[in-house]
């Protein structure tokens, strides 16, 4: 991990830091697994993650690897979705969420609510 070390940061540095790495996460991760173990907010950690799994950073030949900027080598977008469902379970654990991560009905083609398939 490149990640600056939080511990101890002078005065409004801890917040200028926290803004670096959503801003410049290339600059402190390398992979999914690095933004998993830092000691930023889970939040932060989600959105970082969420920006590497958009579509924006796929690799046009590849749609299943993403190529955020400034990352020295592609990243596998199941290893950014799969980091991003390990911080829902942290949460899950701890009784942070508050509601499923699965609603229990889907839309409808025509904008409805309607029960999933199997429920009533």
């Amino acid at each position: 991990m490149i990640e600056s070390s939080l511990a101890n940061p002078a005065d409004g540095d801890a917040d200028a830091l926290s803004v670096s790495h959503i801003l410049h996460p290339y600059r402190h991760f390398r992979s999914p697994s690095e933004v998993l173990i830092s000691l930023i907010s889970t939040s932060q950690k989600r959105a970082i993650l969420a920006s590497w799994a958009s579509d924006l950073y796929a690799v046009e030949s590849s749609p299943l690897l993403r190529q955020p900027p400034g990352l020295p080598k592609v990243i596998k977008y199941s290893d950014v979705i799969n980091a991003l469902k390990e911080l829902d379970d942290r949460e899950h654990s701890k009784g942070m969420l508050k509601r499923p991560i699965a609603p229990h009905k889907s839309w409808s083609l025509n904008g409805q609510w309607r029960p999933r398939s199997g429920e009533t």
